[in-house]
């Protein structure tokens, strides 16, 4: 809960998050990306001479003979970027969003609620008061 003289102070701040985060962002990825490209060549390595030898039915041509070595390679490193997939896809909605929300009647009647907010705004017992009839003025 935020005084809303004191938004446009938030706003600057969440901006700051923001672009530290997207500065983040970019350095996992670069550092996931290496990753997981480093760990799908291993796994072509292993793999790519046992389906030379022996690929599955799906990647054999029509008529049962053995498929290209060089076929079977582009397939299995499409199966594997498939499977892999890339770190922009892990890390592409790393991103801050800011959403304001009115605070209603309902949440200023839940104890848990007034009393974080009181925590986080001591003066909110000068901003808020409910009375049964309206209030009378001092003389």
């Amino acid at each position: 809960m935020i005084l809303r003289k004191d938004k446009p102070k938030f706003e600057a701040q969440v901006e700051g998050l923001r672009v530290a985060v997207e500065d983040f962002k970019k350095v996992v990825q670069s550092k996931l990306q290496a990753t997981i490209d480093r760990n799908r060549d291993s796994l072509r390595a292993v793999l790519l001479p046992r389906l030379i030898e022996n690929p599955p039915k799906g990647w054999s041509p029509p008529g049962g003979s053995r498929p290209d070595p060089d076929r079977v390679a582009r397939r299995l490193e499409t199966t594997l970027r498939r499977a892999f997939g890339s770190a922009e896809q892990l890390v592409g909605e790393m991103k801050v969003k800011l959403v304001f929300k009115a605070v209603t009647y309902e949440s200023l009647k839940d104890p848990a609620f007034m009393d974080a907010a009181n925590t986080a705004i001591p003066e909110l017992e000068k901003l808020y008061q409910e009375h049964e009839a309206a209030r009378a003025s001092e003389p």
